[in-house]
Order: C-alpha cells, then sequence, then structure tokens
C-alpha cells in the first residue's frame, strides 16, 4: 500500500511538472501576442474606432433581435389566453351546438364580467357554439397560422408607411428653397429664420399629421370565435375527436 501511494504521488508529480511547464509555454506565446497586438494598437486609431463601432452595432442588432421575438412570442401567449376564453364561454352552450342554433344571451345565468361580454357579442353576432374543445395543438397551429398573417400584414402596412414618409421627406427637401422665398416675399415667414429651419419645421408638421400604423394585439372575440370553428374543424381535432369516439 504504501509503494501504491509513493507512486501515485511520483506520477502526480510528474503530470504537474510537465502541465506547468505546457502552460508556460502557451503563457508565455500567447503574452507575446499581446504585448504585439497592443503595439501595434497604438498606431491603428481608425481601426480600432471601426471595430469597436461595428462590435456595438452587432450587440444593438442582437438586442433588438431578441426584443422583437419576445414581443411576437408574448403576443402569441395573449392570443392562447383568448383563445381559452372564447371557447370555454362557446363549449358552455354544447347543446345549442347539436341543434345547429346560435348562442342565446343567457340572461338567466350568473356569469362573470369577461365571459359575460363574450357570450353577448357572440350572441349578438348570432355566432354557433361548440360541442367539444379543440386539442392543444390544433389551437397553436391555428393561431400561430393567424398571427403569423397579421405580422405581414401589420410590416407590409409599416413599410407602406415609411415608403410616403421618405417620399414627403424628399418633396419637402426639393421644394424647401422656392416654398422660402414665396413665403418672404408675401411676407408670411420671418426673414431670420434660416432654410435648414424652415425645413425642419415643415417637415415635423407633414409627419404630425401623418398616422403611423400600430398593431392591435387583442383579436376580435367574433374572429377569435371563427378561429375556435377553425380549429376544431382541423385533422388533429378529427382525429382526436375519431379516436374518443373509437374508445
Amino acid at each position: 500500500m504504501r509503494k501504491r501511494i509513493a507512486a501515485r504521488k511520483i506520477i502526480l508529480r510528474v503530470i504537474t511538472n510537465w502541465s506547468r511547464r505546457f502552460l508556460l509555454k502557451w503563457k508565455r506565446k500567447h503574452g507575446t501576442l499581446l504585448v504585439k497586438f497592443f503595439d501595434d494598437i497604438r498606431t491603428m486609431v481608425v481601426t480600432r474606432k471601426a471595430v469597436k463601432r461595428y462590435r456595438q452595432l452587432v450587440v444593438l442588432t442582437q438586442r433588438r433581435f431578441r426584443a422583437y421575438h419576445t414581443m411576437w412570442k408574448a403576443r402569441l401567449e395573449l392570443a392562447e389566453r383568448q383563445f381559452l376564453r372564447v371557447q370555454d364561454v362557446m363549449v358552455q352552450q354544447a347543446g345549442r351546438a347539436r341543434k345547429k342554433m346560435p348562442m342565446s344571451y343567457r340572461r338567466n345565468d350568473a356569469l362573470r364580467r369577461i365571459p359575460r361580454d363574450i357570450n353577448d357579442e357572440l350572441a349578438k353576432n348570432k355566432v354557433l357554439p361548440i360541442e367539444e374543445v379543440a386539442t392543444e395543438a390544433a389551437m397553436r397551429q391555428v393561431l400561430a397560422k393567424h398571427v403569423q398573417q397579421r405580422k405581414q400584414e401589420h410590416l407590409a402596412s409599416v413599410y407602406k408607411f415609411f415608403e410616403h414618409r421618405c417620399e414627403y421627406l424628399r418633396i419637402i427637401k426639393t421644394r424647401a428653397p422656392l416654398d422660402r422665398a414665396k413665403a418672404l416675399m408675401q411676407g408670411t415667414l420671418d426673414p431670420s429664420m434660416s432654410l435648414e429651419d424652415f425645413a425642419r419645421q415643415r417637415m415635423s408638421t407633414g409627419l404630425q399629421e401623418m398616422q403611423r400604423p400600430w398593431y392591435h394585439p387583442v383579436i376580435p372575440i367574433v374572429s377569435m370565435a371563427t378561429l375556435v370553428h377553425e380549429a376544431r374543424q382541423s385533422p388533429q381535432a378529427k382525429q382526436a375527436a375519431g379516436w374518443n369516439s373509437h374508445f
């Protein structure tokens, strides 16, 4: 046992000394490269600033992408919560769904405020109820498709808005000298106002009149009811219903 312990100590000492020499060699090599880099960077002011700016832009792009991804993920979760609420109200009138009758107002039933508002809106538009709830997979598939469509429509409207905005700024920049000269001849402009301030004022006034498109995360109740029916008619829902009826 003593010989084994002594042999282990010798082996451990050899490995430790070899590792130290190996690491020291690479540390000296890396240290030399760092010293050369620091010597060269003193004469590379423009390159250093460019690399620093590039890094800042990459970090900003990553932050924007993560924020964009988190934003649409939160909107999808909100749509799922709204889907479940509308579906719970619709399935409560399963008896009328079997008779192919639209939803009723349920005046004699004690409902909370939010289910009451959903039920009244569906009954007002004569929406058909459902007999059973949709599967979670069908719900996610329908909502993902709908949210993707809403995203494309919103991005298209935003792109069109920025096109009009850039075109307006180009027109203002082109016509600013002529409009300023006319205003000076008519006496409606202070002569001390420079061309740059005049163009900035015209741009600010015109941009305030433009209405930027906004995304409405809440889906209308009737549209959500349509999505509920679409999820109930999906292949996953029909397959699950057939499987349950088989057993």
